[in-house]
Parts: structure tokens; sequence; C-alpha cells
């Protein structure tokens, strides 16, 4: 989206993922409003453990046992890992 100072892009994750959207800082082109939205994703994602140091989708080892508990305490889950830790939409606004 097109901001006083700059183009903004806003990448949109889906409803499981640990943040739901990430807007970048106004910059000059599309190109370097959609890297820096890209990066702010993955420092985020992988601070709260949804990625992991390779920035593949998972969990740390604290977050797994967490998950896992949490999973088998559920009734709607046979204990199997729900959370996918990708990105489903990418929105350029103009």
């Amino acid at each position: 989206m097109d901001d006083l100072h700059g183009i903004v892009c806003r990448i949109i994750l889906p409803p499981n993922a640990p943040i739901r959207q990430v807007d970048s800082l106004p910059y000059s082109s599309k190109d370097e409003a959609k890297r820096a939205a890209c990066l702010k994703a993955c420092i985020e994602l992988h601070k709260r453990g949804a990625l992991t140091n390779y920035l593949l989708p998972g969990l740390d080892d604290g977050k797994k046992k967490e998950l896992a508990r949490h999973c088998s305490e559920s009734d709607n889950n046979d204990g199997k890992n729900v959370f996918v830790g990708t990105i489903t939409k990418f929105l350029m606004l103009d």
C-alpha cells in the first residue's frame, strides 16, 4: 500500500501462526518493502519459536514439549502437532 513516505508491504499469515500480519516500514520500491516485510516476519516467527535457527518451520524443544502437553490434553486432537508455520498469503497493497 502506498504511504505518504513510500510503499508499505503487508504479509498476512494463517490463523494458526503465532503472528497474524506483518507490515514493513515505508520504502521507495516494492522490492525493498517486500524484503523488509519478509525479514521482519522471519525475525518475529523465530523469536516465537515457529522457525528454527535454519529458518525451517518448527519449534524448539521447550515449545515442542509445551505443544505436545497441550495437544495431549485436547479432546479434538490425537496428539499430533497441529501447528503449521507457513505463510499462506502475501499481499501487496498499492
